[in-house]
């Protein structure tokens, strides 16, 4: 019963944080270029609403490595495994009003109003078109270079809901290579158990969310591209396996 009631309460709640988070970024997105890339409120909302999503939904976490994380002067490559909708808000509450450009599906961006939004600050690419995703790569490197912005990305390219790591695309390699930055890898356990696939009911009983920050990963500290990928999948491997034990 207490189960159904805290869904009750985080589903009348979440709802409408998203919409005034929505509409408190909208001006932001709709500035020049220069300007929304940088802004630091942009941020500072999708944090306090990624913060309160968790709180409404009643969802304990843990947070582990936070001496790893670069300052705003030191953008890097953030990956993270992808198990779970409630991932993304793991990345926007781990750094704060620091900027950083996601890239996202295409068809998030047709929601109406917030999908605008997304379009205008994130980077939206059709995983399935090969000139959709090489337009996306090219636009991210500009981005990321003229604003000095974080990238956050989920490098397996899909949702994966059975806890484990699955092989990384290399797509973020040839970010950590092209822009010469630090990978700074993120693993997560339990989110896939607290919203399990095709679950409409959030069960914050499952287990505290497990985040791991771990160290940067150099691409210059690796002779091949396969290598620095190879050591990020088995850095993600054993994270996982120790945090499901």
């Amino acid at each position: 019963m207490f189960k159904f009631l805290k869904n009750v309460i985080a589903y009348s709640f979440v709802p409408v944080i998203l919409v005034i988070t929505t509409l408190l970024c909208l001006p932001i997105a709709l500035l020049p270029e220069k300007y929304r890339y940088k802004s630091r409120i942009f941020h500072l909302f999708v944090n306090v609403c990624a913060r309160l999503i968790f709180f409404f939904g009643f969802i304990k976490y843990k947070i582990y490595g936070k001496n790893n994380l670069p300052d705003h002067n030191n953008p890097a490559v953030f990956v993270m495994n992808h198990t779970s909708s409630l991932d993304i808000p793991v990345i926007e509450l781990i750094l704060g009003s620091q900027p950083r450009i996601w890239i996202t599906k295409a068809e998030y961006t047709k929601v109406p109003v917030w999908g605008f939004v997304l379009n205008r600050m994130h980077v939206a690419l059709k995983r399935e078109s090969h000139s959709s995703v090489k337009h996306a790569m090219e636009k991210i490197f500009k981005l990321a270079s003229d604003y000095g912005s974080h990238i956050a990305l989920f490098p397996e390219g899909r949702r994966y809901t059975d806890g484990k790591i699955h092989s990384l695309f290399p797509g973020f390699a040839v970010m950590a290579q092209t822009l010469d930055r630090s990978v700074i890898p993120i693993a997560v356990s339990g989110l896939n158990k607290i919203l399990p696939s095709k679950s409409f009911l959030v069960d914050s009983y499952a287990q505290t969310v497990k985040i791991k920050i771990g160290p940067a990963i150099n691409y210059k500290d690796f002779q091949t591209r396969q290598d620095f990928v190879e050591y990020t999948q088995m850095w993600f491997e054993k994270e996982l396996e120790s945090k499901s034990e």
